[in-house]
């Protein structure tokens, strides 16, 4: 079952992937210095819109977290969450190789509504990473939305204004005239995407599957010793 699920998704990503045309990259840099040494978690969300097998992928590269600590034994995938070499998790499969964050996250356009990646994280001095959207230009795809959100350990959304019950620091837009724009709610959060002439939060139901998933990691997770900043 597992490799039927596969496969039709491979098919379903080459048949679009001749109709894609636009492919955009951009860098985020967050200052998490006044978090340094906390422990938290780091949540990457890439909504595509309706229907879900209009193409559209978005890859995370280049992740650097400033001398800060993943914790590769709490993390949640849900949606289309590949590695770089395009291998899908099974949780069910004990030779299955969860996505490794550094080396790079695929989300794309298959079988889901939202597609998320949550780990947990001992801040550093700040967080770099790069995006890379590709897509095709067509309005059905505009509503699609990345969203990068960070969590104490509690699950509380730190370093945003977003207001409840938003979490992302960072949101990227597509947009019905087939581009790009980027919405931040922290001042520690810089980007090179083009800023939106409009800043508010995509609706909610985009958000359901995250704050769920959040809510059952930091239920799991206990405070570890030294959490908190001395």
């Amino acid at each position: 079952m597992k490799k039927t699920y596969q496969l039709i998704s491979m098919l379903l990503l080459g048949a679009g992937a001749t109709a894609w045309g636009a492919t955009v990259s951009y860098t985020v840099h967050v200052d998490t210095s006044s978090l340094a040494g906390t422990y938290g978690y780091l949540d990457f969300q890439f909504n595509p819109g309706p229907p879900v097998f209009v193409p559209a992928e978005l890859d995370v590269r280049n992740f650097d977290g400033g001398g800060g600590a993943l914790d590769p034994g709490v993390f949640l995938i849900t949606g289309d969450v590949l590695d770089i070499n395009n291998n899908f998790y099974d949780p069910f499969d004990p030779f299955s190789v969860p996505p490794y964050l550094p080396d790079g996250l695929n989300m794309y356009n298959c079988c889901a509504a939202a597609n998320d990646y949550i780990t947990g994280f001992t801040f550093g001095n700040y967080i770099d990473f790069g995006v890379t959207l590709t897509w095709t230009p067509d309005v059905a795809n505009s509503p699609s939305a990345f969203y990068f959100s960070m969590l104490d350990w509690t699950g509380t959304p730190v370093l945003t204004n977003a207001p409840p019950p938003f979490t992302q620091a960072l949101e990227l837009d597509f947009n019905p005239n087939q581009s790009v724009t980027g919405v931040t709610y922290s001042p520690q959060v810089q980007t090179n995407a083009p800023p939106s002439a409009v800043p508010e939060p995509t609706p909610v139901y985009f958000m359901i599957s995250g704050l769920f998933g959040l809510c059952w990691l930091a239920c799991r997770r206990r405070p570890p010793a030294g959490w908190h900043k001395s």
